[in-house]
């Protein structure tokens, strides 16, 4: 991956926009680039315009370089923009590398000081020139999808799954986890299901040779009555 590419340019926030402008003006389906920035009022071969496209790619929202044709909506991306799945944006900065090794490295912590964190990012391999920047997003996109928020009067840094509940993620259904004890107190515990062992059918072949006497075979017949059969059965009370 080329140096300047370790993460996107440009904050999911605005990033979002060009899968928002897709899912509005062509129901999601694979839209011109130019008609996506008309749409947008920006200059489609501008700097800060292939920057989106870009950083619309490297979060995973959408297919398509800022020389395509066509952008199209990866399933992220529509989760994102059609579905308007809040939480999708957490997903999207956790797609990138050094973001989501960031943010597990941190998570349920505080969030780091400067030099802390930019020692970090240096050490996972960020160029010394881009440091810098890679911190600003990394607080920028933490803030904006919910994976950095204030607690307690301080800013930490949360788990994929505190933020995502955080975004609006669906809880678990109570009816789906009811405790035992909690649905005796109601008088509304599930009997337990009748417990039922699957048929088995055994053949036995016995091979004597031929002149065995006839006492053997009634004794083993005796034998195999007495053990299978017999064995088996249920005396009534």
């Amino acid at each position: 991956m080329p140096v300047r590419s370790l993460f996107p340019p440009v904050a999911i926030d605005e990033t979002r926009q060009i899968a928002q402008t897709i899912a509005k003006k062509n129901a999601g389906q694979p839209t011109r680039r130019l008609d996506i920035f008309h749409e947008l009022k920006r200059s489609p071969d501008s700097g800060p315009s292939r920057n989106l496209v870009s950083s619309s790619s490297g979060f995973g929202l959408t297919t398509g370089g800022f020389q395509a044709d066509f952008l199209s909506l990866t399933e992220l991306g529509r989760r994102l923009a059609v579905d308007e799945d809040k939480t999708a944006l957490v997903d999207a900065v956790l797609n990138v590398d050094i973001f989501k090794k960031f943010f597990e490295t941190y998570k349920d912590k505080g969030l780091p000081a400067d030099i802390a964190a930019k020692s970090f990012l240096a050490s996972s391999g960020i160029p010394t020139d881009r440091v810098e920047a890679c911190w600003n997003l990394i607080r920028e996109n933490g803030r904006q999808c919910g994976l950095i928020a204030e607690m307690a009067g301080d800013e930490r840094v949360l788990s994929r799954e505190h933020a995502t509940e955080k975004m609006g993620g669906k809880p678990v259904k109570a009816t789906e986890v009811l405790p035992r004890d909690e649905g005796s107190a109601r008088g509304q515990e599930k009997p337990p299901e009748e417990v039922r062992l699957p048929s088995l059918n055994v053949n036995l072949e016995i091979h004597l040779p031929a002149d065995v006497a006839p006492e053997v075979y009634d004794a083993i017949f005796s034998s195999m009555r007495k053990h299978l059969i017999d064995a088996g059965r249920v005396e009534s009370p």
